[in-house]
C-alpha cells in the first residue's frame, strides 16, 4: 500500500483565498470537492492541484493531492 503524503498545515482561512463557492459560513469539505472537480474538468490544473494541497491539510484528505497532481512543466525541446 502506498504511502500518503505529507502535507503541510493550512487554515480555513487559507481556503477563503481561492474563492470557493458556498453558502453558509464556512467551506465545507463538499463545497472543495465540487470547486475542484470544476477546476480540473474546464483545465484549470495549476490552481486545482494547489487547492488540493491547501483543502487537504484542512479536511484531513491527503488524497487530494494524489488526484489532483501538479501538472508538469511543458517540454521546450519539443517543436510546436
Amino acid at each position: 500500500m502506498a504511502s500518503q503524503p505529507e502535507l503541510p498545515f493550512f487554515g480555513q482561512e487559507d481556503l477563503a483565498r481561492f474563492n470557493v463557492p458556498h453558502y453558509g459560513r464556512d467551506i465545507t469539505y463538499g463545497n472543495v470537492s465540487r470547486y475542484l472537480r470544476h477546476l480540473w474538468r474546464f483545465g484549470d490544473k495549476a490552481k486545482a492541484a494547489e487547492l488540493a494541497k491547501v483543502a487537504g491539510s484542512v479536511f484531513n484528505n491527503p488524497n487530494w493531492a494524489l488526484r489532483y497532481p501538479e501538472p508538469a512543466p511543458p517540454d521546450l525541446d519539443t517543436p510546436s
